[in-house]
Parts: C-alpha cells; structure tokens; sequence
C-alpha cells in the first residue's frame, strides 16, 4: 500500500481508503497505530474513520473483539444512549417484555439520543438481533435509524432552525409523542460550531458486535440492513491503555471523558497504561 509514499503525505493516506475500500470490511486502530501514520497528534483512527463512513453515508458497525470491549467503555464515558439488543431478544424470547414494550423502549432512546444530541448506541454484543424483520416499527424505530443520510438530513430540523420535525415528511418524525415536544416544537441538537467536511456533530448512530470478522456476516446479513452499514475492524493502537473509571480531584467528582483522554496527551495517574 503507498510503496514509496511518504506516510505524512496525502497520496499515502488516499492510497490506505482505496486499500480499505476493496477489503470487506475496513480495519483502523483504535487510536494511533502504524496503520495511519498520517494522524496528527490530536486525532484518533476510529474517529476519523467514523466520519469519513458519514462523508460516504454509511453507518458504522465497529467490530470489538477485544478482551476490555474498549468500545463499549469509549461511548459509556462519552454518555451514549445504548440500547442492549441482546437483552431485547432474550426479554422478548423469555416474555419478560413484550415486542411492543421493547420497541417503545428503543423509541425513548432514540428521541432523548436526537434531543439531546448524543451517540444512539446499538450494542449487538453476540447477537443478531433481528432489526430487520421483528425489531422495527415505523413509529418506534424505524430501520430508517440505520440510514446515515436520512440521520445526517435531520440536520435540516435542528436548533435554531425554523423547521420543526414533529409530523415532517422526514422518517424518523413518526416517533415522536406529544409529550416529547417543547412548546409543539421538536429540534434535534447538533453543534453550532462550522461542519468539519460537511459533518456536523451532533445526533449520530453507531453499532457495536462483538462477532469476528469471519463471522459478523454470516449471522447479521438477515438482521440488519447491511447495505447502509459500514464494518470497521479495530486494531489495538501503538500503545494501549485500559481505562478506569475514576474520579479525579478537583473536577467536581466528574467521570473522566473518554473522547477528551483520547484527545489529550495528558493522562491522569488513576489511568493506568498497559502493555
């Protein structure tokens, strides 16, 4: 890949998508890695990778085998709105939730994920939850969750705009209540700030497996829409580091961010590096 490419230039690293592009499925570090020599010291692989799946729009499917499922730590800190598809099936399966109570469930995830402008995150562990054929509904969650572009034109409705997406022509709109409304306005929340490559942060959705790369597709191509995902392998960085929940001094007794530790060179001593 990139033969005689400098790893800092351009070239090498539109030479790695086109690489990634061919392969089943794409494989990043988690943070830095040899992979993508071309990140600058604030940027992280599985980050960078998320947005350029949006600039292509597609939603992600993370692929975490690790032994710390490092992801799922990742969007707990970053305070994510998870909805457990494992415990879905098997609360529907045992009759301890009937379809409908599970489906409105997801749907109050969704709406809070969309008001607030947080991660919705899909966490399939080592399940194929059927989205496709039993866990959707239009009014409660529409596999139109799945589909990057219809999420990404929610946008259109944000704050500060003059449109509301409450009985709008968009997909998701039919999942709104009454009583999710502010004065009979609903606005999905994203950043203010200039779009980076025409992403604006905000609203997003992610799914996380926990199945291997030789397996993810055999057991999830009937239970998802595979066609709008795109599967990202991650890699283990250069250095990794398990991190712990701790409360750091001074800071008010808050939880350390995971986005801001992947982002800062500076760690605190209660986060511990490992080998």
């Amino acid at each position: 890949m990139g033969d005689g490419l400098d790893p800092a230039s351009p070239e090498y690293e539109e030479a790695f998508w086109q690489e990634q592009e061919a392969a089943p499925y794409w494989t990043v570090p988690i943070a830095h890695g040899g992979e993508m020599p071309w990140l600058k010291y604030h940027e992280r692989g599985l980050l960078v990778a998320i947005q350029r799946a949006h600039q292509l729009g597609r939603t992600v499917l993370l692929i975490d085998t690790s032994d710390d499922a490092v992801v799922d730590t990742f969007y707990t800190y970053n305070a994510a709105l998870t909805i457990e598809a494992k415990r879905m099936v098997l609360d529907v399966a045992r009759k301890s939730a009937t379809l409908d109570e599970t489906l409105e469930q997801c749907r109050v995830q969704l709406v809070n994920a969309m008001r607030f402008g947080k991660t919705l995150y899909v966490r399939l562990a080592d399940s194929a939850c059927d989205f496709a054929n039993t866990f959707n509904a239009d009014d409660k969650f529409p596999l139109s969750v799945f589909d990057r572009k219809a999420v990404a034109s929610l946008e259109d409705y944000k704050e500060g705009s003059a449109n509301n997406l409450f009985h709008a022509s968009h997909p998701l709109s039919a999942v709104l209540r009454e009583h999710d409304l502010s004065q009979g306005i609903f606005q999905p929340r994203f950043s203010h700030k200039a779009a980076v490559d025409g992403i604006s942060l905000g609203f997003e959705v992610v799914l996380c497996t926990r199945f291997s790369t030789d397996e993810f597709e055999s057991f999830l191509h009937s239970s998802l829409p595979m066609s709008l995902l795109q599967p990202i392998k991650l890699l283990p960085s250069s250095i990794r580091l398990k991190y712990h929940a701790c409360v750091l001094p001074r800071w008010r007794r808050d939880v350390v961010s995971m986005r801001t530790l992947m982002a800062s060179d500076w760690l605190p001593h209660q986060v511990r590096p490992r080998v």
